[in-house]
């Protein structure tokens, strides 16, 4: 008997050590481990619990589980419970509870059976993490892929918009020079001008979003675009709407195109003035903000360190999270009469740039729209370049493009300024041409996506052969990368589609004045 006696007394002593520990364990984990009766009256709350819900041990037993529930989800505790009575273990249900500070967390729940000596189930052991930031990035990059897949889809229509619209603005500018002597049928070809450039403007708004690159890059100072901007649109602004500056004098200066910096202040002035019902005002506001780890973070797609921020509020009708969404989409518009594209090419501009933009608001409270670029210790740049020419020569010129229609006007609007031009519909006809063509090839104008080979080949090669001869790239994208590098690498100019058949002749001639001066390209 006392064998069996000490035996016992073991066991007991074994097993409250082993209780001691669990109890250790329980109380030292991060997650929030809650034990509950079958009713739902919280009977065990450890220190994760009292960090993930805010109430204490104290406050918190004895009540029911079902406070931490939101209000709509009174229906979920019932549905679980009896889950847990069939004996079923529940695991990684996703969920959403709400603190004593009334905030709304989401949670991963592991929900386990509590079972007696007689294998009844008794209670339930939770074990819930806050899941929240997971979540919140999970969401992000949902955004930040379906963005990445937008942009693709816009630069492409872009890039093909452009195309057409060059053929259509240089035919209409042909058409022009013959039927100046007719002011009726001119007045027609002056409105076909205007809508080829008005959709050529569409597609610099598409390109804006898609990131297809910036024009002038400069080092500019934030402060000096607001003023610009602000000192034509507030002639524009409805009766009853004010703005209200509050720049920082310090600011900081930014590497960016000012051109595009103009487009993004108008784009978000323009979205705050049509915010407003009325009477209103509008803050602009400009500032620097040195961006820590966490707070890049947060801000994902940005990198620590200094930036300038401006920002753009208005105390008008405010936006539901459902257009925060959305509102950098492009087509997205809540207004009948939007296209939706202004601030979608905020958003191109901003992320071309290694900045972001977001939006904020409460409903019916206004909104506010903050635009990030990271800050430079560069002084402001100079003036930009010249471009004023004569337009006639005789020289040769190889026009480069596997459009049809723009080879052939661009072919037409040379040869009636005097040149001799010669035609090639792709990369590897180019440069056969170059190579087989027994005269002097003063300058090429290249177009960059081309079958066969494209224009980026081609360059090099053309140069191998014709080392001494100017290179304008022609394309209906942005100024990108590629471009950039091959500015980078002996091309000498640059022109979007569709351009007006004045830049192309103008920038022909600069160029080949350059040459014969034996003067260094500007770019």
């Amino acid at each position: 008997m006392a064998n069996e006696a000490q035996s016992h007394s073991a066991v007991a002593h074994a097993n409250g050590v082993v209780a001691m520990r669990l109890a250790a364990i329980v109380e030292s984990s991060t997650d929030a481990i809650i034990g509950k009766s079958l009713d739902g009256t919280i009977e065990s709350w450890n220190a994760g619990a009292v960090n993930l819900y805010g109430y204490s041990a104290a406050e918190a037993i004895g009540q029911q589980i079902s406070t931490l529930l939101p209000k709509g989800s009174e229906d979920e505790l019932p549905a679980l419970m009896a889950r847990i009575n069939a004996g079923e273990r529940i695991s990684n249900y996703e969920t959403i509870r709400v603190t004593k500070d009334g905030q709304c967390v989401n949670v991963a729940l592991t929900i386990s059976p509590i079972i007696d000596g007689e294998g009844k189930v008794v209670g339930a052991a939770t074990i819930a993490r806050d899941i929240t930031k997971q979540k919140r990035a999970d969401e992000v990059l949902r955004t930040l892929s379906n963005m990445e897949a937008t942009t693709l889809l816009a630069g492409g229509v872009a890039h093909d918009l452009n195309n057409l619209m060059a053929a259509v603005l240089g035919n209409a500018e042909l058409l022009a020079l013959e039927l100046r002597d007719r002011p009726a049928s001119m007045e027609s070809v002056d409105v076909i001008l205007t809508s080829a450039q008005m959709a050529g403007r569409l597609a610099q708004e598409l390109l804006a979003f898609a990131r297809g690159g910036r024009h002038e890059s400069a080092v500019v100072n934030m402060n000096n675009i607001v003023q610009q901007v602000l000192a034509l649109q507030t002639k524009l602004l409805p009766p009853g709407v004010t703005v209200t500056k509050r720049l920082n004098a310090d600011l900081h200066n930014v590497e960016a195109d000012p051109t595009q910096m103009n487009q993004v202040l108008h784009n978000l002035l323009m979205n705050a003035m049509e915010a407003i019902d009325g009477r209103g005002e509008i803050v602009v506001s400009t500032s620097n903000v040195d961006l820590t780890e966490a707070m890049a973070a947060e801000h994902l797609g940005m990198k620590p360190g200094p930036h300038v921020l401006v920002t753009v509020s208005d105390d008008g009708v405010g936006m539901s999270k459902s257009v925060i969404d959305n509102i950098f989409k492009p087509f997205f518009s809540t207004k009948g009469f939007g296209r939706g594209l202004g601030l979608a090419a905020v958003y191109g501009i901003a992320k071309n740039h290694d900045g972001n933009v977001y939006a904020e608001s409460l409903d019916a409270n206004g909104a506010s729209i903050s635009f990030y670029l990271p800050a430079t210790s560069r002084k402001a740049d100079g003036s930009l370049r010249n471009r004023i020419g004569e337009s006639k020569g005789s020289e040769t010129i190889l026009v480069v493009d596997d459009e049809a229609q723009l080879l052939m006007l661009n072919r037409r609007i040379l040869e009636a300024s005097g040149y001799h031009v010669l035609t090639a519909r792709d990369g590897a006809e180019a440069l056969r041409v170059a190579e087989e063509f027994k005269g002097d090839i003063h300058l090429v104008v290249l177009d960059m996506a081309m079958p066969v080979m494209d224009g980026a080949k081609a360059f090099t090669l053309i140069k191998q052969v014709r080392p001494t001869c100017k290179v304008i790239i022609s394309s209906g994208y942005d100024l990108n990368e590629m471009v950039r590098s091959l500015l980078e690498s002996g091309a000498d100019a640059f022109l979007q589609k569709p351009f007006r058949l004045a830049d192309l002749t103008s920038e022909v001639r600069r160029l080949l004045d350059l040459q014969k001066s034996g003067n260094e390209k500007v770019i």
